[in-house]
Formats: structure tokens, C-alpha cells, sequence
């Protein structure tokens, strides 16, 4: 054993080290972003239903003020009874609007939380090929255990480095 190898284990080691830790570091900010898309959704499907709310109680507060408008000139007939049903259908459009909007921000938020989940599920996979990349390279360089050879790409054992 010559003095570099037990740096270059070392170095090898550290390296492995930092990639192990670069993988759990990613891993734990995918699941923060999973639970913030979570949350999101939520908070989007919370909005929207009081936006609805709202909306239908507005629209309701239009026609009953229209109604009242319309019932003290007298008889509510033709024109009066089309403005009517305009005021209805604007609040339940306004009101229907808020629930579709609700629903995209809470479709956008849960696909996000789906390619985060897709991506901390390769995360071990993409850190165990990395951490093994590093200690192959190693290997192949002569700077690994098992008497100083090197593998080949191919699998099979590779000429010896030397002395």
C-alpha cells in the first residue's frame, strides 16, 4: 500500500458520502414540496367554495334587490321578468366560474405534487448509480481495494495498472 491510497480511499469515500447526502437532501425537499402542493390543493378547494359561496349570495342579493324594484312599479311582466333571469344566470355563471377556477389552481397544485412524488421515487435509485459511479471510477483507477486492478467496462478483469 503506497502513501496516496489511503487518500484516495479517503477522497473516494468522502465523495460517496457527499452524494448519499446530496440524494437524502433532495429526497427531503421533494417531500416538502409534496406537502406544500398538498396543502395547496386544499387551500385552492377551500377558496373556491367560499368564492362560490359568495358569488351565489351576491347573485341572489342582485335579484332579490331587482325583484323588490321590479314589484314596486307593479306588475312584474316582459322586460322586468328577461332582467330577471339575466341577474340568475350572471350570478350562477359568476358563481360556477369561481367553482372551474378553484378546480384548475386545485388540478395545477395536485400535478405538481405528482411529478414531485415521481421524482423523490428516483432519487434512491439515481443516488445508489452515483454513490457506485464514484467508487467504479475509483476502482478502474487503481485506487480501490481488491489488489490494485481495474474492471472494464465489459465486466471482464482489465490489465493490471502496475506498481
Amino acid at each position: 500500500m503506497s502513501g496516496m491510497e489511503p487518500l484516495l480511499i479517503a477522497a473516494v469515500a468522502a465523495s460517496v458520502t457527499g452524494t448519499v447526502l446530496e440524494g437524502a437532501g433532495q429526497y427531503i425537499a421533494l417531500n416538502d414540496e409534496i406537502t406544500e402542493a398538498q396543502f395547496n390543493q386544499e387551500k385552492a378547494r377551500a377558496e373556491s367554495m367560499e368564492e362560490y359561496r359568495l358569488a351565489s349570495a351576491e347573485g341572489r342579493r342582485q335579484l332579490g334587490a331587482a325583484r323588490v324594484r321590479a314589484g314596486g312599479q307593479g306588475e312584474i311582466s316582459g322586460s322586468a321578468l328577461d332582467v330577471l333571469g339575466e341577474l340568475a344566470a350572471e350570478g350562477e355563471y359568476r358563481a360556477n366560474t369561481a367553482l372551474y377556477q378553484g378546480r384548475v389552481r386545485y388540478d395545477a397544485f395536485k400535478a405538481q405534487a405528482k411529478a414531485a412524488k415521481r421524482a423523490r421515487s428516483l432519487v434512491p435509485l439515481t443516488t445508489a448509480v452515483n454513490a457506485g459511479s464514484t467508487l467504479l471510477t475509483a476502482a478502474s483507477s487503481g485506487g480501490g481495494g481488491g489488489g490494485g486492478g481495474t474492471a472494464s467496462a465489459g465486466g471482464t478483469p482489465a490489465v493490471a495498472a502496475g506498481p
